[in-house]
């Protein structure tokens, strides 16, 4: 090996320490457009409802705030496209609209107020939970603010296709339980 493949070798090496590469770790990149959601039916009480998706927002200190998330142990990298809390939103929106729902993404101001606007600011997110904080506005007021958090049994694999799939099960969880709470929907139905 010449000179030059060795620095480049040594280089690379001490790259992939620094930036915490490990041996055996995972990277799962998580997109809105493989997202296919699985809610449970008796959510179709949404169904032709309006709702505006405005303000989503990651204040998670677990994650980089921008696009990744990780396992506790840091071995597996989770990324979220185009950035984390937009691709929550564009999930929630995909699974209200496969509900029947009106999903308005950024509605021109002023809003509608005869029409729910949600609100949500992550708080912490990591492969196997999700905590997150939802404001519901209807009629210029808060109407409803609650904190949720979902979480799954912790998997000992490294298998990307089984981690993805369970990462969009969390945004499955995280959708559903909000919609199915009682509060939530005394507050968006009245």
């Amino acid at each position: 090996m010449n000179r030059t493949a060795r620095i480049v070798l040594a280089a690379s090496l001490l790259l992939l320490a620094v930036t915490g590469c490990r041996r055996g770790g995972s990277y799962i990149w998580v997109q809105q457009d493989r997202y296919i959601p699985n809610l449970p039916a008796e959510l179709r009480a949404y169904s032709g409802q309006p709702i505006f998706l405005t303000t989503f927002i990651n204040a998670a200190a677990n994650t980089d705030r921008d696009y990744y998330y990780y396992s506790p142990d840091g071995a597996t990298v989770y990324e979220g496209s185009p950035n984390l809390s937009g691709y929550l939103r564009e999930v929630f929106a995909k699974g209200m609209t496969a509900l029947g729902m009106q999903v308005v993404l950024d509605p021109p101001q002023p809003l509608d107020p005869r029409v729910a606007e949600l609100q949500l600011a992550i708080r912490s997110w990591d492969d196997y939970a999700l905590h997150f904080q939802i404001v519901l506005n209807k009629r210029q007021a808060t109407v409803y603010q609650q904190e949720y958090r979902v979480e799954v049994p912790r998997l000992q694999t490294d298998d990307a296709r089984i981690l993805e799939d369970r990462a969009y099960r969390i945004d499955d969880m995280a959708l559903g339980g909000m919609l199915a709470d009682q509060g939530f929907q005394a507050a968006f139905f009245q």
